[in-house]
């Protein structure tokens, strides 16, 4: 079992700080969130906000999270443990840390990126 490094309280504040950028919009408060949550940026351009209030709402419940959910946290970990390694040629860390996390998973990429990023495809046509 993967040492948890981003916690339910973490992710709840990311999403709060989220939520709260959209309305109020500081470079440093996105610099910092993007540095404690890679790919915290494409959620903010891609979830609508009754996403991230229902996000907040079972963050902040005592019942277990979605699958989703704990993908994501998960998808945060890899990305933050491997991000002083070498990577290869062409490949961003965040490809890397999906296709780690659709090995640990046992699913197929498309199907763990849909899992992790449920909402990209309105912003890109998927």
């Amino acid at each position: 079992m993967p040492v948890v490094i981003v916690d339910r309280a973490a992710l709840a504040r990311k999403y709060r700080t989220l939520l709260a950028l959209r309305t109020t919009p500081d470079r440093s408060a996105l610099a910092g969130l993007a540095a404690e949550f890679p790919g915290a940026l494409r959620e903010l351009d891609e979830l609508p906000a009754g996403e991230l209030e229902r996000r907040i709402a079972e963050l902040d419940a005592a019942a277990p999270l979605r699958p989703e959910l704990a993908a994501i946290a998960r998808f945060h970990e890899l990305l933050l443990t491997r991000a002083g390694e070498p990577r290869q040629v062409g490949r961003k860390p965040s490809r890397e840390a999906l296709a780690l996390l659709a090995r640990e998973l046992g699913l197929g990429e498309l199907e763990t990126h849909r899992l992790v990023f449920p909402y990209a495809h309105v912003r890109r046509g998927f």
